[in-house]
């Protein structure tokens, strides 16, 4: 199993500390092997297993825990003292009903250290939050980010000159980032071997659709669903709203109200299938109504569905981008200055940074609209302009210019 190390050092770091660790992420981003990982790091540290209780509630067998009651009996029998010595990991919390009782039961009485996983952030953001404010902590958990994608692959990422980089950044926004296909030393460059990956995409996204939006939510129409999902999974990085979708669904002869697309939205978002960002206005410093951008969790389930599109670069591009800098725990928004847009203002712990994402600076006109949304920012945070192109731009106003696959395996 390949090590996640920046995952596995977060809960190292929170071990023993008496806040609820919640790793959350969508179905299949390898949140159980964070968990195996992270009690091989404790073996390796001479954690006895006998401290640890581990209950994945994906596994038959532990179906019986299933209610509250059965749950807290269990973990009571295995621990029959508080010890905050005593490690407790339950993967896909979620499916037992009831378990915020439990949790909170348990941290109440300090009665063991406690990790939770699951693949609704409403479960984290709804019930726990109102039980637990301020007595857990959010680990957000992504597929593979692309320095992660070389190390599955067994390449050495410092050893890689650009347009090997570019080549593995191709094959990495292909086939996405989720660890179980690239366990299978897979590379897609054959027929069957890409008919295999987009069936094993699909299954992911049947899963999460079933499971994560249309049974928990008990959606009433999974038709309209699928249109949305196809839309959504069309339309990365591009601004929408809930009219422009129920104008697009119109001239498809279709309808649902603005109400329930913004509904349905929030579902895929709660199954953190796709992110939404808001657009925010740079000089009033205001919120932007109506209008956000649109991204996906993972860019293979969007070609497993839709095909790849070479024409589509650009929204992919900002995609992955995107999904760095969530990694990298900035919040997040795109931005309207004047007339332009600046594709996203990142920020944490006081550090800004604003980022122009496209695919080449293919001429003088292209660099100007890149160039001059970031210089009418009159502050002193860095900026910088990400594009595929190898030599880079000198840059200019202090605007630094990078190579994007560069950029995504800097060390934060």
């Amino acid at each position: 199993m390949f090590e996640r190390t920046d995952y596995v050092d977060q809960l190292v770091t929170w071990q023993g500390k008496p806040v609820i660790k919640v790793l959350f992420g969508m179905r299949r981003v390898g949140k159980s092997s964070l968990l195996v990982l992270f009690k091989d790091r404790l073996r390796e540290r001479g954690v006895p297993d006998g401290k640890i209780l581990h209950i994945n509630m994906e596994l038959m067998e532990n179906s019986g825990y299933a209610t509250a009651d059965a749950l807290h009996r269990k973990i009571k029998e295995e621990f029959p003292s508080a010890d905050m010595d005593n490690l407790l990991l339950i993967d896909e919390v979620q499916e037992v009903a009831d378990w915020e009782r439990v949790i909170n039961s348990l941290h109440a009485q300090a009665w063991c250290d406690i990790v939770v996983t699951g693949s609704n952030a409403r479960l984290f953001s709804g019930e726990l939050a109102t039980l637990l404010s301020g007595r857990y902590v959010r680990i957000p958990v992504f597929g593979l980010s692309f320095r992660e994608f070389l190390t599955f692959r067994g390449i050495e990422a410092a050893a890689q000159t650009g347009g090997s980089l570019e080549d593995e950044l191709y094959l990495w926004l292909r086939w996405g980032g989720m660890p179980g296909l690239h366990h299978m030393d897979f590379a897609g460059n054959t027929g069957d071997e890409a008919a295999l990956g987009n069936e094993y995409l699909r299954s992911i996204l049947d899963t999460v659709l079933l499971k994560d939006v249309v049974m928990r939510n008990k959606v009433r129409d999974p038709v309209f669903l699928a249109s949305l999902v196809r839309y959504a999974f069309d339309n990365v990085g591009r601004l929408f709203s809930a009219k422009s979708i129920s104008d697009w669904l119109k001239s498809q002869r279709k309808g649902a109200s603005i109400e329930t697309i913004q509904n349905y939205i929030g579902f895929l978002e709660d199954a953190q299938l796709v992110i939404s960002v808001k657009r925010t206005d740079l000089q009033g410093k205001r919120i932007l109504a109506y209008h956000e951008k649109l991204f996906i969790a993972d860019l293979g389930l969007r070609h497993a569905l839709l095909g790849y599109r070479a024409d589509d670069i650009s929204g992919l591009l900002e995609n992955v981008v995107l999904l760095e800098l969530l990694r990298r725990r900035y919040s997040v928004h795109v931005a309207q200055t004047g007339d332009r847009e600046i594709d996203f203002v990142a920020q944490k712990e006081g550090e800004k940074i604003y980022i122009q994402v496209c695919y080449l600076l293919a001429g003088p006109e292209m660099i100007e609209r890149e160039f001059s949304a970031l210089e009418a920012v009159r502050d002193n945070f860095p900026k910088v302009v990400l594009s595929m192109d190898r030599s880079p731009f000198a840059g200019r106003n202090g605007i630094e210019h990078r190579f994007l696959p560069s950029w995504l395996l800097d060390v934060t």
